[in-house]
């Protein structure tokens, strides 16, 4: 356990961490992280104090408590909206892994809050490389129920109540990697995939999808304001390993990872996916 300085983000990687995925705390200003693929870590952003949640420098696929649970190359991960849970992408296990958190009435010395225990376990077994998650927002699905993983070739719908995950069918030509994933207020994902360098809106119950950015090849063209439905499909990317929409700005904020950016759309004919679904196509 250390101690940043607050507001200098960059600092978090001062002790040599690699950041593999994020997410923020839904109740307060901070934030889960995901270091070297094998530990989570918690930052508060008050104290600025990065404290170790589970997992340690060694990788395995153990269930246990804090230190004792192991990961293996473990990428995105999501809070649940009350903060009592963690679910992480176990990439190199092929597994979701549950992260419960308990708050207890002991004091931590060092940053003068309660200490939490976490308790690791196995959820959703014999995924093929899971990425990323997002919880499905959407007023259809009760909160934090439905869990959408962007998998090898694929993207998983987990029901968090029932523990049972199905395929997400996808009307998209093959290969479909997808990568990074996030949902829209209406439940329509928009997925970064990674063979295609492009970004596409799906609608989760009907599978149908339509490419809303990217040209199909590697690049790093950017987007013109100018004849914007044709420009869209020239804007080029590499390697977008995570991004995230933000609903109250009707925009998608992009990590392009291989063009060393972060970049966001926010076209006017991009609007309609926030409030509607995807239309099938025309027979």
């Amino acid at each position: 356990m250390w101690s940043i300085p607050v507001g200098w983000v960059e600092t978090i990687g001062s002790p040599g961490f690699t950041i593999r995925g994020i997410t923020t705390d839904p109740l307060r200003p901070d934030c889960y992280f995901v270091s070297d693929g094998n530990a989570i870590r918690y930052l508060n952003s008050v104290s600025g104090v990065v404290s170790l949640i589970a997992g340690s420098s060694q990788s395995g696929s153990t269930d246990g408590t804090g230190e004792s649970a192991a990961f293996n190359q473990a990428m995105g991960l999501r809070c649940t909206s009350d903060r009592r849970s963690l679910y992480v992408c176990d990439n190199g296990n092929n597994s979701m892994r549950l992260i419960k958190l308990e708050t207890t009435n002991d004091t931590d010395a060092s940053t003068g809050t309660a200490v939490t225990t976490a308790v690791t376990s196995t959820v959703f077994g014999r995924m093929s490389e899971p990425c990323r998650c997002v919880f499905d927002p959407s007023p259809a699905c009760a909160p934090d129920s439905t869990l959408y993983v962007s998998v090898l070739n694929g993207i998983k719908r987990c029901n968090t109540v029932t523990g049972t995950a199905d395929d997400v069918t996808l009307h998209v030509a093959t290969p479909f990697n997808p990568y990074a994933i996030d949902c829209c207020p209406t439940g329509v994902l928009i997925v970064a995939c990674a063979v295609k360098h492009s970004l596409y809106a799906i609608d989760p119950h009907g599978g149908f999808a339509s490419r809303i950015a990217g040209s199909g090849s590697v690049g790093d063209a950017g987007y013109h304001e100018d004849n914007k439905r044709k420009s869209k499909y020239h804007n080029k990317y590499n390697r977008v390993s995570d991004l995230c929409v933000s609903a109250t700005q009707r925009c998608i904020w992009l990590a392009d990872t291989g063009n060393h950016r972060i970049r966001y759309i926010n076209p006017g004919d991009l609007i309609p996916i926030f409030w509607e679904r995807p239309k099938s196509p025309k027979k």
